[in-house]
């Protein structure tokens, strides 16, 4: 199995190992296998740019790559390829190691405003208190046929694979979102997992599945005329409203989005999370008053790899116990009366592709190096 031959390495805890695979069943196993291996999972995507690729071993100091003979040839020389057995078989030994909830599980890669993307260390406690959440939100049955079109670089892909998976339901890995409406077994799924200008293309180009039990959306600004277009072909979805940055592991806040909604809310904190809206000071706004939300709780990373001057973003959290921190995401939202919250946009110049964060400081420090 990819654990008995990551276990063979004598890797050191939480020694980065790339992930580079098409997306097929061998993606789940693979992160399964990397952190039953005591070792931390680096997502990467064979779609990137591979000087990208090869910019994200190079951060992570990854020496070793779960791959195939096929996309090998692509990595750098330094890089030891780890080729996935298809006769392996689970060590029972390996799979019962102790793993704490303080040791590191993966890293995603966030736009980082100086030209280098920064790593977030998500450890295991992080992600188990996002799949708890899930459990208690979603039934067993809207768990048991998941869609996962998301690259797993991305961490939309952390709820989509996990969250089933720990719940006994099964994952289908699709090429991207899109390949959902020319899928033969679209009709199955209960949950589908996206960003909002995703399935806004999705909306255009074809029929959603009509009796979709779930839609989740997160990574971006969900408009209401978008949730009038779903709700026209999915009647009966529960459509949920998803807000979060990586650095408190995938979601924040999120609510189902109600049909007496003027605007869609990102809802309330999650199970055991919490979530400030601070003025410039760093003082408590009143509800209804515009202010900067802080997140905090279990889902708060350990910060940036080898990036500390960066981590001036994750703040001793007030209201937490000793030692607990908030992460300053940069948005603005404010508190309804019903205790639900409203996004309001960024402090910053910062955007989203398809979900995912662009500083545009990223853009402007690569232009600068051109002659």
């Amino acid at each position: 199995s990819i654990a008995q031959q990551l276990s063979a390495l004598n890797l050191a805890k939480e020694t980065a190992v790339g992930v580079y695979l098409p997306r097929d069943r061998h993606i789940p196993a693979s992160l399964l296998g990397i952190m039953a291996a005591d070792c931390a999972y680096l997502p990467l995507d064979p779609k990137h740019p591979q000087a990208r690729t090869e910019l994200l071993l190079e951060i992570a100091q990854a020496k070793y790559v779960i791959t195939t003979t096929a996309l090998a040839s692509r990595l750098p020389d330094t890089i030891t390829p780890v080729f996935i057995d298809e006769n392996g078989r689970p060590d029972e030994a390996i799979l019962q190691r102790n793993t704490c909830a303080t040791q590191l599980a993966y890293f995603i890669f966030t736009s980082g405003s100086t030209g280098v993307p920064k790593g977030v260390m998500i450890e295991h406690g992080n992600a188990l208190s996002l799949i708890d959440w899930a459990h208690q939100t979603y039934t067993d049955e809207q768990l048991s046929q998941v869609a996962c079109g998301t690259s797993i670089t991305f961490d939309l892909s952390v709820f989509e694979i996990f969250a089933p998976l720990t719940q006994g339901g099964c994952v289908h890995m699709l090429a991207d979102p899109l390949a959902l409406l020319q899928w033969h077994k679209r009709d199955d799924i209960t949950l589908f997992n996206t960003v909002p200008s995703v399935i806004n293309e999705m909306v255009k180009i074809g029929e959603l599945p009509s009796h979709l039990p779930i839609i989740n959306l997160a990574g971006e600004p969900l408009p209401m005329h978008l949730v009038h277009t779903l709700r026209r072909q999915c009647p009966t979805a529960k459509i949920f409203n998803l807000y979060g940055p990586s650095e408190d592991t995938t979601y924040s806040t999120g609510g189902e989005v109600l049909a007496s909604d003027p605007h869609p809310t990102i809802g309330t904190p999650l199970t055991g999370r919490r979530c400030y809206l601070l003025d410039a000071e760093g003082n408590a706004v009143a509800p209804g008053e515009t202010g900067e939300i802080y997140v905090a709780g279990p889902g708060v990373a350990r910060g940036y790899y080898h990036r500390p001057e960066l981590n001036d973003a994750f703040l001793p959290d007030p209201a937490g116990p000793k030692g607990a921190r908030m992460y300053r995401t940069g948005d603005y939202g404010k508190q309804l009366e019903d205790g639900r919250l409203l996004y309001l946009g960024r402090r910053d110049d910062q955007v989203k592709i398809r979900g995912h964060r662009i500083e545009i400081g990223e853009i402007d420090a690569v232009l600068r190096r051109h002659p």
